[in-house]
């Protein structure tokens, strides 16, 4: 049974049905803070949890875009650097075969992250990027391509 884990539902599980087509014994898990339309429509294929996913554990009010008028949002940028080689899920022996992560209108700091990881990324060959929608908001695709287990199940 292969996992995966969905950063951001941002109302479209297009991604995670055609994967379930493929592999159809993949367990699915999505965060969103907005609960209206994702989680009926992720609860549909997999758990939906009803907050935003960040680096540190803490309750705190999420801040988030609606109806395209509110730029915000923005803790997916922070979890970024957690990905990368010998960083905190190696360190917890936590291994995403792939990743789906939707990110927001980012502020320049943000823009500077979101190279770093993408570079970061290629450099280190852990994961392959597969495919990045852009919408009102950007959904990127990867895949670990080194763990063996998950070069089995893909």
């Amino acid at each position: 049974q292969s996992t995966l884990l969905t950063i951001g539902v941002g109302h479209d599980i297009k991604a995670e049905e055609k994967l379930l087509q493929l592999q159809p014994n993949v367990k699915l898990y999505g965060a969103d803070p907005i609960t209206a339309i994702n989680d009926d429509l992720y609860s549909k294929i997999g758990k939906f949890f009803p907050f935003a996913i960040g680096n540190e554990t803490m309750k705190t009010t999420a801040s988030v875009l609606t109806n395209e008028t509110e730029f915000s949002e923005g803790a997916e940028y922070d979890i970024m650097e957690m990905f990368y080689r010998n960083n905190a899920f190696d360190g917890e022996n936590i291994v995403f075969c792939q990743v789906n992560m939707e990110t927001h209108s980012p502020n320049k700091n943000q823009k500077l992250q979101f190279i770093a990881f993408i570079k970061t990324i290629i450099r280190e060959k852990k994961y392959v990027i597969l495919r990045s929608l852009t919408a009102s908001h950007n959904r990127l695709y990867f895949v670990n391509i080194e763990d063996k287990y998950c070069l089995q199940k893909y």
